[in-house]
């Protein structure tokens, strides 16, 4: 299997929210530096 890595993009940002509320996510979400996708 081959994966490409690249920056987050804004249309990212509805399927990021999906992950983030899943069960096991939200209880170490405080651990993330920042959730900007640009400054």
């Amino acid at each position: 299997m081959n994966f490409i890595i690249r920056p987050v993009e804004l249309k990212d940002a509805r399927d990021i929210n999906e992950i983030r509320t899943m069960d096991g996510v939200k209880e170490n979400i405080l651990g993330i530096i920042s959730e900007r996708v640009s400054q």
